[in-house]
């Protein structure tokens, strides 16, 4: 199984908005978010599903990654946005490998925000975070699960880039 965490694309600065989870996606942030999908559908990448932070600049970007053709399915999870817990994603990642109703492998996309995700890829690679990973807006950090037992600190990066690389 394979884990795409993609960062939201660039969003509003915060004095276009009251609340920081009203912040929406500018032009340029959802034409970036479009062309790493595109890419990403060119490169045969699907997902059974795409989870993302209620926040509406995740949500956008999600539903970009979704009208592209990553996945047909679109779910939101708090435990995506900023004050989301990491322990609460991971249980739901186990719960969701379990349910499968095939073995053949699979991806998964988390749409979020930063620090947020490039934290929980150290914790899954590494099993602590030190703070050395920085993912770009609309940049994407793949990583393969280990296929049982636990994965904080079984996890492979495969793939870490910003939108440069996608357009």
């Amino acid at each position: 199984m394979r884990l795409f965490m993609i960062r939201h694309g660039e969003a509003e600065d915060k004095s276009h908005a009251q609340e920081d989870s009203e912040r929406a996606l500018t032009a340029h942030g959802k034409e970036e978010t479009r062309a790493v999908a595109r890419q990403l559908v060119k490169y045969g990448v699907t997902c059974e599903r795409i989870v993302a932070s209620p926040l509406v600049r995740a949500h956008q970007t999600a539903i970009i990654l979704r009208d592209a053709g990553l996945s047909g399915i679109l779910e939101e999870s708090s435990n995506l946005a900023p004050s989301g817990h990491l322990e609460t994603l991971l249980e739901n990642l186990k719960e969701w490998r379990k349910n499968r109703d095939t073995d053949l492998p699979s991806n998964l996309a988390w749409v979020g925000h930063e620090p947020d995700l490039s934290s929980i890829a150290e914790m899954l690679i590494w099993g602590k975070s030190p703070g050395k990973l920085n993912l770009k807006k609309a940049g994407i950090i793949g990583l393969k699960l280990p296929e049982s037992g636990n994965f904080q600190g079984n996890c492979e990066l495969f793939l870490m880039t910003s939108p440069k690389y996608f357009i």
